[in-house]
């Protein structure tokens, strides 16, 4: 069966924007808690989870994030400390940010998932990827549906390394809500993906964001 998609919530900045205000009904304390790459991250998820329409059962839903660089602003922070004032001193709230899983804990906690999770960083290849484990997942009946979300928070570095393909322009992080359900809000989730005459982009997350635009603008379009 097709992969199908249920809601979509994108969360998407212009260059350096670095507040990230919490959702409606969602833990304040939390989100104080997090770093901003998870932060967006959780925005973006809770923006899909409503846009599906539906409360997700836990122990029947998927997890998978996937990122061109991983949570690299509090790597860095990391580096810099370790450098400056040795293994010794590092700061443990910039160590457990650094780690990708990190943003896919706080995602189970906020979901109440119980069902198999997985963060990806592996370059242009996430987005890919991502969508072919949410897919073994379902064709096996391991689970009923998939939050899959990909994106990056912007660094100045970026600026750096412009021109590779694969920098973001800005903070930007797509979720989407996969299942096998034919008569999801979206419809299949394969329409979406060759559009005569338009190159795909080397950055995941802006794969994901114009696969996102494409299906809410065909959804509009339908009603």
């Amino acid at each position: 069966m097709a992969l199908c998609l249920e809601g979509i919530g994108i969360h998407s900045s212009e260059v350096g924007a670095a507040i990230v205000a919490h959702p409606s009904g969602a833990d304040e304390r939390l989100f104080r808690r997090m770093s901003h790459f998870t932060a967006i991250a959780s925005v973006s998820a809770y923006r899909a989870a409503a846009d599906c329409g539906c409360r997700l059962d836990g122990s029947r839903t998927g997890l998978v994030l996937g990122s061109a660089f991983g949570p690299l602003g509090c790597g860095i922070k990391l580096f810099d400390e370790l450098i400056e004032f040795g293994d010794e001193l590092l700061s443990p709230t910039n160590f457990t940010a650094s780690v990708f899983n990190t943003t896919v804990a706080a995602l189970t906690q906020i979901f109440d998932t119980r069902g198999p999770s997985l963060a990806l960083a592996c370059g242009e290849e996430s987005f890919g990827n991502g969508l072919e484990i949410a897919t073994l997942w379902l064709d096996m009946m391991i689970v009923d549906c998939v939050l899959f979300g990909i994106g990056d928070e912007f660094l100045n570095l970026y600026n750096k390394i412009a021109g590779t393909g694969i920098v973001p322009a800005g903070d930007c992080w797509v979720s989407m809500i996969l299942s096998r359900n034919t008569k999801a809000k979206y419809g299949i989730l394969e329409q979406y993906f060759d559009v005569p005459g338009k190159q795909p982009d080397n950055y995941p997350a802006n794969q994901a964001l114009e696969i996102a635009r494409r299906a809410i603008v065909r959804q509009a379009t339908d009603e």
